[in-house]
Parts: structure tokens; C-alpha cells; sequence
């Protein structure tokens, strides 16, 4: 599988999939920015404002949005799903959905190429892993 462009870094990765942690990162080819806290997903807007600055970067520098969709909390995977959807769409970004059960395999994925590259959506009546 090819390796993604360089121009599909830097990557905004949100993870909200367990109860009460959420995962952010900024993935670049070379380099991982990260931020782990022990809280919930309500709390992701104000987290990525905090990694756009530990980052050192501003959102219009971010060229792809990464979401995790792996089996967890219902109600976090939405939010997650829902804010990287909302970034995406205002930014006008891709996003992709990695089936990541950690920070160090989605970089992993990001970096090799091995990402998918299917727009993710939560629709009504439609179950969101």
C-alpha cells in the first residue's frame, strides 16, 4: 500500500472511545504531539486548543482529521465522531477512520499508508463503533 502524501500531514487524531479518557494527537511523518487525559469527550474541544499549542500550530495548518472507531463508550465515540466531522467539515478536510486500539498503532497506520480512507458519519438508527 502506498504512503499517504506529505501533504496529508499534519494529522489531527481524537480518540473518545473509553469512558473517561480521551487521546489527542498531532501526527506528522517524523514527529507525534500528544495529549492523554483523564477526562470525557465533552471536554475535546478545549483539549485540541491545548495540542494545536503544545503543537505549535494553528488549525488551518492541519491538513487531515483522524478519529478512532474502535468498540468503547457509545456516547464518547459519538462525540468524537461528531467533533471530528464538525472540524472537517468547517475546515474542509478528509476524514478518516482508523480501527486503532492506540496512539503508537495510528501513527503506525498513518505512516505506512494503511489508513481508510471512507468518510465516517453517524446516522440516525445507525450503530457507531
Amino acid at each position: 500500500m502506498p504512503k499517504p502524501a506529505a501533504s496529508n500531514f499534519p494529522v489531527l487524531w481524537l480518540n473518545a472511545t473509553e469512558r473517561e479518557r480521551v487521546e489527542l494527537a498531532i501526527i506528522t511523518p517524523k514527529a507525534t504531539v500528544i495529549i492523554q487525559r483523564d477526562a470525557r469527550a465533552q471536554a475535546l474541544v478545549g483539549l485540541i486548543n491545548e495540542l494545536l499549542e503544545k503543537a505549535q500550530l494553528d488549525l488551518a495548518a492541519v491538513n487531515t482529521i483522524a478519529v478512532s472507531n474502535r468498540p468503547g463508550s457509545l456516547t464518547g465515540t459519538r462525540i468524537g465522531v461528531t467533533v471530528a466531522n464538525t472540524l472537517g467539515w468547517l475546515q474542509k478536510l478528509p476524514l478518516i477512520e482508523l480501527d486503532a486500539d492506540s496512539l503508537a498503532a495510528a501513527a503506525r497506520y498513518l505512516r505506512r499508508g494503511q489508513i481508510a480512507t471512507k468518510p465516517v458519519a453517524a446516522v440516525q438508527d445507525e450503530v457507531v463503533y
